[in-house]
Formats: structure tokens, C-alpha cells, sequence
């Protein structure tokens, strides 16, 4: 849903008129979405990650990673290698029309002129802060919405969460963003003088962190030392890295320009509509209308003329698929396909290709590994779950599937282009399956998906 959102809105962007979505998650006809971004390229993109693998997930996309894992800055580093080496691999696929290559961090904050003070003013809003991220999405306390007292169980439970009050002292030393309290993090964050906050970026700039993001707003600080931590932080901490702003901007575009400018190569480019837009507000209604009441002979002659159309549309992508794996190694196709978005693209099409007739009634869920022994990758997996004669995919492996399929990346990528037949990896013993014999049998009938036979 994410990755099918994401691409309609950057389409919106560009795209003059929007050539429309006839997606598993978002259905809109051609309309020009307006107003445009006067912004060129497009807004920058960025999704908020608290996972290492979201981190990734924003490379592979092209987009900023927000991240609100609170991780000191000797570990960013290592999170900011990886993501740029992915930005600047095969992997990446920008999700836009514009690439924003940026990590950015989140911490709370509080300056004083004192170390004691600042710690007195902030710490109980910082570690709220952390405490209310865990309530709200790690689930494992029950919440309910107006009456569930936050702040007074952050009270009751702040020592055993590993928010422990006193473990936070004044000693004048760098600040590290979490401290260890029996095996728990106890978040401090930026809090402290301007001059520890100011060794705190400098080695948040070592580590090739983009941007730092301070939030001050937190529990029960209070609106004046709010203020007073801004003016402390704009007078004693910015200015030493305002003056180098723009040569390190520069100097990081013209390092990553190749990089990106090959990344947007792969980006599918906006689409043009080939015939006249024109909106015919009734006709649709009237279309809209007659599938709901029945088919008539002018819906029935439209959906073989769609069906008609979907058939040389999935002609085209095999052919399309062909040309990729045509003459490539199995660690070539395992690199090329191996992103979330390019295997979503293929399982999307087989739901969308399910024929209901061919398992009349079915209902159940179909699991597909997919081994990448050429890069020594865990095995892919993904589920297409079938419901009311509709099919629909998702990333991950359910529990009760009917059937899982086993095969290589490398040689499922080449029995969906058509370019080797499925009983190869299985004779081969590449290839294998668990569940419904009887329903194995009848997966190219399905959807066209890769048999075991």
C-alpha cells in the first residue's frame, strides 16, 4: 500500500494530467491533480524510520530517512555508510521524479547555562517523549483513546521503561545520547550547555549525518526555557556550522551527482496520455452505474476490449522481463530484482492476472520464497492471499498458507520472462513445494505464476 500510494502521489506531482491508477490499493482515472509543486525538481521525500531496515528501505527508494531511533553517533555511522552505498547501488530506485539523498536524526533538547539546569528543565520532557513513542507503537501497553493517563503511567512505570531520573547527572562530559541503566536506555539526547550540544553535532557531522532535528515541546517543559534553550542554541551552537553550510551541500551534490542521475535512469519516467483528457462526468457516473446493476451488452463488449488490452499489457511486461535476464548471470538478475519494489511490481501483476474460474471458491494464501544464494541474501518472501475471487499481494511469508512455492530468485525471474521452463530448477533440485498437490498443478491457469511442473 505504501509503495502504491507513494508512486501515485509523485505522479500527481509531474505528471500533466495525471494518467490515472488502476492499482491492488488506489483506483483514480486520469485528472489533473492540481496545484502542481512549483518546486523543481519536485518536494523532497523523506519516511520516518525507527527500524535499521527502514533506513534501507529509504535508500533503495531513493528518499531522506528520517530517523527516530535515537542512536549515538559513533552507531550512525555506520547506519549513513550503509544507506548511501545503497543509494549509490543498482538497488536504488528512486520512488519520485527527484532523489533526496539525506539522513536525518531526531533528539530531544534543552540548553541552559548550566548543565544542572538544563537537566532540570528537559529531562522529564525528553524521556516522556521517549517513554510515549514505545506506549503508542511498541503495543505492549494497553491504550485507550481519552482515557488512558499517559503521562501519570509514564510516572508510575519511568524507572522499570528504563527512564530512571536519577541516572542522568551533571559531569561535564560529551554527551551520549543514551545511557545504560541495567541493560535498558535511558534517553537524554541533546541536553546540556551550548558547549556540549555543539561537540554533540560536531560528531553528528563526523558521521555524515545530514540534518538533526531537536524537539523541545515536550511533557512538562516549560514554554520559557523553550525559548531560552532557542536563543542559547541560534547565538553559541549555529553559527559555527552555518558558515560551512553551503560548501558542504555543494560539495556532497557533486559527489553523488553520477549516482543519482543513474538512479533516476531506472525510475519509470511520467506518463502521457495518448488520447485527448477529457472528463465526461456522466459517462462515468453511467458506467459506474451499469456494473453495479448488471452487465449490459456495452459493459460486456468494454470488458473484452479491457481484457483484451490487460492481455497485451502482460505480453508487454514479459517481453520487458525478457530483455532484463536476456544474457544476465544469476548474481546480475538476483541484483536487478532484488528490491522490494521491483518484486512487488511482479507479484502485484500475477493478483491482478488472478482468474477466479480457475479455483472456483478457492480461499486461502499462496507463499513464495525466493532463495538468493548468489549474494547470500535471506530468501525473499511474499504472499498472494486470495479472498471473495480476488488476489491480492503483500511482502512476507503468513502463517496457514495452502501452498509455498521454493525457488531462486534468479530462476522464478526467468520462468515469469518466459525464457526457462519450470521443470528445470525442479529437476535440478532448485525448485520444490509444501501443501496442495492438486493446487500446484493449477498455478498457471491461476495467474500465469511459475508451476512446479
Amino acid at each position: 500500500m505504501w509503495h502504491e500510494g507513494l508512486d501515485a502521489i509523485t505522479r500527481m506531482f509531474v505528471e500533466q494530467p495525471f494518467a490515472g491508477l488502476d492499482g491492488e490499493f488506489v483506483q483514480m482515472p486520469p485528472r489533473n491533480v492540481v496545484p502542481k509543486p512549483l518546486q523543481k525538481p519536485h518536494p523532497p521525500l523523506w519516511v520516518a524510520c525507527s527500524r535499521r531496515e527502514t533506513i534501507r528501505l529509504a535508500a533503495q527508494n531513493g528518499i531522506g530517512a528520517l530517523s527516530f531511533s535515537f542512536v549515538e553517533p559513533e552507531d550512525a555511522a555506520k547506519w549513513v555508510r550503509e544507506y548511501y552505498e545503497l543509494l549509490c547501488s543498482e538497488e536504488c530506485v528512486p520512488a519520485g521524479f527527484a532523489v533526496n539523498p539525506a539522513v536525518a536524526v531526531v533528539l530531544p533538547m534543552m540548553i541552559a547555562q548550566d548543565e544542572a539546569q538544563a537537566i532540570d528543565r528537559g529531562i522529564d520532557g525528553a524521556h516522556f517523549f521517549g517513554y510515549s513513542l514505545a506506549h503508542y507503537y511498541s503495543g505492549q501497553q494497553p491504550h485507550e483513546p481519552g482515557v488512558t493517563d499517559v503521562w501519570s503511567e509514564f510516572e508510575r512505570r519511568r524507572d522499570e521503561s528504563g527512564f530512571a531520573r536519577g541516572i542522568v547527572r551533571p559531569d561535564e562530559a560529551p554527551l551520549s545520547v543514551r545511557l545504560l541503566q541495567e541493560g535498558m536506555g535511558s534517553l537524554r539526547g541533546a541536553i546540556g550547555t551550548a558547549a556540549q550540544v555543539s561537540d554533540l553535532v560536531r560528531r553528528y557531522d563526523a558521521a555524515g549525518v545530514d540534518q538533526m532535528i531537536f524537539i523541545l515541546q515536550t511533557g512538562n517543559n516549560r514554554h520559557e526555557h523553550i525559548c531560552e534553550a532557542l536563543e542559547l542554541f541560534a547565538t553559541r551552537v549555529m553559527p559555527e556550522f552555518v558558515e560551512c553550510r553551503d560548501e558542504r551541500e555543494a560539495s556532497k551534490a557533486q559527489r553523488l551527482a553520477e549516482a543519482v542521475q543513474t538512479a533516476l535512469a531506472r525510475r519509470e519516467p511520467p506518463r502521457a496520455l495518448r488520447v485527448p483528457y477529457v472528463i465526461d462526468e456522466q459517462a462515468e457516473l453511467a458506467d459506474a452505474r451499469g456494473r453495479q446493476q448488471g452487465s449490459s451488452a456495452r459493459d460486456e463488449l468494454l470488458s473484452s476490449v479491457v481484457d483484451g488490452a490487460a492481455r497485451s499489457a502482460r505480453r508487454g511486461a514479459t517481453q520487458l522481463l525478457g530483455r532484463r535476464v536476456d544474457g544476465a548471470s544469476d548474481e546480475q538478475v538476483e541484483k536487478r530484482f532484488s528490491s522490494p519494489l521491483a518484486q512487488r511490481a511482479l507479484f502485484s501483476g500475477m493478483a491482478r492476472s488472478f482468474v477466479p474460474d480457475a479455483v472456483p471458491g478457492f480461499e486461502g494464501r499462496l507463499v513464495y520464497e525466493l532463495s538468493r544464494p548468489a549474494s547470500s541474501q535471506p530468501p525473499a518472501r511474499w504472499t498472494i492471499q486470495i479472498h471473495n475471487g480476488r488476489a491480492s499481494a503483500h511482502q512476507g511469508a503468513d502463517n496457514g498458507a495452502k501452498l509455498t512455492v521454493r525457488f531462486t530468485l534468479a530462476d522464478f525471474i526467468r520462468i515469469a520472462a518466459g525464457t526457462m521452463d519450470a521443470a528445470e530448477p525442479l529437476l535440478g533440485n532448485r525448485a520444490s513445494f509444501e501443501g496442495d498437490f492438486a493446487l500446484a498443478a493449477k498455478l498457471p491457469e491461476m495467474f500465469g505464476a511459475p508451476s512446479p511442473y
